[in-house]
């Protein structure tokens, strides 16, 4: 995949438009469609953003309803854990891996190496994300919610 796509960068930039035979530029374009539809960064990008919204959205409601029923009728917002919550959020850090992924591989890292990076990053980030709104959930119960000041 990296030697097509080097290889059309590389004719794109020595090329000068009016040289160009109609059959040069089909032989260029044929190259390009050589990529596989799941090994494309760009798809991989679209799927990981779409994931991201869909299950990051869908996760705001679940919150947005546990808190409009702790309001209303004193139900308590804890456990935050349950399923729906627990894989909604799960899903939307494995659309933003698949996304990170991507862009370190339109960056030209390797598949391997962009993987494993954004794997950890993702999940060091939605664990200490996850702790922190389970912390809100709990201060809101107590009724003791601290500014943001006190954390530091």
């Amino acid at each position: 995949m990296k030697q097509t796509i080097d290889s059309i960068y590389i004719f794109l930039l020595s090329i000068n438009l009016s040289e160009l035979s109609e059959q040069e530029i089909n032989e260029v374009l044929s190259d390009s469609q050589n990529i596989p539809l799941f090994q494309n960064p760009i798809f991989i990008l679209l799927i990981g953003a779409v994931t991201v919204f869909c299950f990051g959205v869908y996760f705001a409601f679940l919150l947005r309803s546990k808190l409009l029923s702790w309001e209303k009728s004193k139900v308590s917002p804890i456990p935050l854990g349950n399923f729906k919550t627990r894989s909604s959020w799960l899903l939307s850090f494995t659309g933003l891996t698949l996304l990170f992924t991507s862009v370190l591989q339109i960056l030209d890292f390797s598949a391997k190496k962009s993987l494993i990076f954004s794997t950890i990053t993702s999940f060091l980030t939605g664990f200490i994300m996850w702790k922190v709104i389970d912390n809100l959930m709990k201060q809101l119960e107590l009724g003791k919610v601290k500014e943001i000041d006190e954390y530091f």
